[in-house]
């Protein structure tokens, strides 16, 4: 039966992928399916212009500059965070439109690339401006809980809002999911909402939600090391970022999930409840998504 070739790729900004299905039923049954780190060496954005997706990371981060630093110094003492989410989805869903706009009209690489894969490109594009942006504040939360055991709870509840917009309009506007995908956004956005009505003061389950996403944040690096697949980056260069972004990254989730352990085991014995089993379950869904990360980048290490 002859094969025919259907562009499937997940949307999370880090899982790049392309996946090549049989269309008989039989045929698809029958073919084994693709080595995970094959379904993440191939990118639908190596036909954008490197001047293309710079200026929209570059407008995407000076944008996401002035959102967050309006958060810190006009709405840091908000009890609203559901007007917060509202507001912050709708300009970062307007950002995808408005990028469209502009780079179908004036950006000839843009126009290359299939319809459906667009808004693709530009999830990526914004998500690794925005975490690199928020990637500051985020060591400063981390150095001010784990450290100085001081808990913001607005400042907390804000900048979780805004990581959580990401993956919401992502989840909505973004087609052709991968179910891991979803069950990552589902993930972020479940915690988001236990984070919104949260007492960080506290201890509780959150506080492990809360040092989850920041070491999440730092993943923007691999973000710009996807990047380099299509901005004309230099071999050699691209081999140097992906050596620093799997240090960095491996680094990050070790003391992550080893903070994690330790610190459920101290709330099994101060504080055990069903959301502390419930979180233990739907962590273990995001901690095989960054198995998988670092699997692909290990290969790219090995492969190059």
């Amino acid at each position: 039966a002859p094969q025919k070739k259907i562009d499937r790729f997940p949307l999370q900004t880090r899982d790049l992928a392309t996946v090549t299905m049989a269309t008989p039923a039989a045929a698809k049954a029958a073919a084994p399916p693709a080595p995970l780190v094959d379904r993440m060496s191939h990118s639908p954005l190596e036909n954008l212009s490197t001047k293309a997706a710079l200026i929209v990371t570059a407008f995407a981060g000076f944008f996401s500059l002035l959102a967050i630093s309006f958060v810190r110094t006009q709405i840091l003492t908000t009890q609203n965070q559901y007007m917060l989410f509202a507001v912050g989805s709708y300009c970062v869903a307007s950002s995808y439109f408005v990028f469209d706009y502009y780079l179908a009209r004036f950006s000839k690489s843009y126009n290359t690339i299939d319809e459906h894969k667009r808004f693709y490109v530009l999830s990526n594009l914004l998500k690794s401006a925005v975490l690199a942006v928020m990637s500051p504040f985020a060591a400063e939360v981390l150095y001010n809980t784990i450290y100085l055991d001081q808990w913001d709870t607005n400042l907390i509840r804000n900048l979780g809002c805004i990581y959580a917009m990401l993956d919401f309009v992502s989840l909505v506007l973004v087609r052709r999911m991968a179910t891991t995908t979803i069950v990552h956004h589902l993930c972020v956005l479940a915690f988001n909402f236990l984070s919104m009505h949260n007492d960080y003061t506290q201890e509780n389950t959150c506080r492990l939600i809360v040092v989850y996403a920041v070491f999440s944040t730092f993943a923007y690096l691999v973000n710009l090391l996807l990047a380099t697949r299509f901005l004309g980056v230099p071999e050699h260069i691209s081999v140097l970022l992906c050596k620093i972004s799997l240090a960095v990254y491996g680094t990050c989730c070790f003391l992550n999930w080893s903070w994690q352990l330790l610190y459920i085991r101290h709330l099994l014995q101060v504080n055990p409840d069903w959301v502390l089993m419930a979180y233990c379950v739907l962590m273990m869904l995001v901690v095989y998504d960054d198995i998988v990360l670092q699997q692909w980048l290990c290969h790219r290490v090995k492969t190059a």
